[in-house]
C-alpha cells in the first residue's frame, strides 16, 4: 500500500468506511489506524501467511489474540472455524471499534472481547500513539506523551477465568511489551496450556526487555516462517 494512496484517501475521501472483505464486515478508519488502512487499501490480503497458519491451527479450537486492535485477526480466525476466541484490547477507543466490528458479524459470537492489557495484576498507564493500534504499556518513540489508565491481568489469570485449558493458536502484538506479557505465563503455566502456534510481532525486537524469541525457543518453539513484521512459531 503506497503512502501516496493513503494521503489521497485522507484528503479527499471519507475517514470512516463500512466495508465487507472476504465475508467479514468492518468499520474502518484510515486516518487513525494503520491496520484499518491496510485492510482497505492493500491489493493483497494483509498478513495472509500469518492468518493461514492460525486458521489452520485453530480450526474448531481456541485462539488468543493479545493486542486485538479492531479485530482483524480475531474475525479472520473465527470466520475460519475457531470454536473460541479471546480478543484482548486495552485501548478504550480501539476497544469500542472492536466491539462494533464484532456486532457486525454473526460468526463473531465465538469471540469474547476483554478490555484489558496483559501485565501484572492491577492497573497501569497505557502510552498512546498517533495510531489507535500502537498503544502500549511500553513507552516508545511513537508515544505522544498521552496516557490512559487501564486494567491489567496476567495472561494465566485471564485464561483461568475464561475456563481455557488448551490454546491452539496465539497472536501477540503489543508494541514491545511482549516479553513482560509472556515470560510469567511460560514460567507458571502447565506445559499443556502452551499454545501450539504463535504469531508474534518481532519487528520491535530492539525495544524488548529481553529476547522473546529466545524465551520461546527455551520452551520448545521453532520458527517456521518470518515476515517483515512477524515471526510464526510452532511447538515442537
Amino acid at each position: 500500500m503506497s503512502r501516496q494512496l493513503r494521503r489521497f484517501w485522507n484528503s479527499r475521501l471519507p475517514t470512516t468506511v463500512d466495508i465487507e472483505r472476504r465475508g467479514i464486515r468492518y468499520r474502518l478508519n484510515v486516518r487513525d489506524n494503520v491496520t484499518d488502512a491496510k485492510i482497505l487499501l492493500s491489493s493483497k490480503v494483509y498478513d495472509r501467511e500469518e492468518l493461514e497458519h492460525l486458521a489452520n491451527a485453530c480450526d474448531d479450537g481456541t485462539f488468543i489474540d493479545i493486542g486485538a486492535n479492531t479485530g482483524y485477526y480475531s474475525l479472520h480466525v473465527a470466520a475460519a472455524g475457531a470454536r473460541q476466541v479471546l480478543a484482548i484490547e486495552p485501548n478504550p477507543p480501539t476497544f469500542r471499534r472492536l466491539l462494533f466490528n464484532l456486532e457486525c458479524n454473526r460468526f463473531a459470537e465465538a469471540i469474547q472481547a476483554l478490555p484489558l492489557a496483559i501485565g501484572p495484576n492491577g492497573t497501569a498507564m497505557l502510552h498512546l500513539a498517533e495510531g489507535l493500534g500502537s498503544a502500549s504499556l511500553n513507552p516508545s518513540e511513537q508515544s505522544r506523551g498521552n496516557t490512559v489508565e487501564v486494567q491489567t491481568e496476567p495472561l494465566l489469570d485471564v485464561l483461568t477465568n475464561a475456563g481455557i485449558e488448551r490454546i491452539d493458536g496465539l497472536k501477540i502484538d503489543i508494541e514491545g511489551y511482549e516479553y513482560q506479557a509472556l515470560e510469567p505465563f511460560f514460567r507458571d503455566a502447565a506445559p499443556s496450556l502452551h499454545p501450539r502456534c504463535i504469531v508474534i510481532e518481532s519487528c520491535h525486537g530492539h525495544i524488548w526487555e529481553k529476547d522473546v524469541l529466545a524465551l520461546l525457543r527455551e520452551h520448545g518453539y521453532q520458527i517456521q516462517s518470518r515476515s517483515r513484521s512477524n515471526s510464526i512459531l510452532y511447538l515442537s
